[in-house]
């Protein structure tokens, strides 16, 4: 299941029984989908630190993203 973070921002969090993981996804570009927005896997498989970073450095002007992701985690 997707989790918004920012309007153009959502990651999917996998378990195991280890550890958790985060994939970041945006939304698709040019889609006529009006109902239900296509979303595009911009990740891989990341930790909770590396996902933070990863927003940090690929979306400075989304800090709200940066504290959504930081409270699901």
């Amino acid at each position: 299941m997707l989790i918004n973070i920012s309007e153009h921002l959502s990651v999917q969090r996998y378990q195991s029984q280890n550890h958790t993981q985060w994939i970041c996804y945006e939304p698709l570009a040019n889609s006529q989908h009006q109902k239900r927005r296509p979303w595009s896997r911009v990740t891989g498989l990341m930790s909770a630190d590396e996902m933070q970073n990863w927003l940090d450095r690929h979306y400075p002007d989304t800090p709200q993203a940066v504290r959504s992701f930081k409270k699901l985690s």
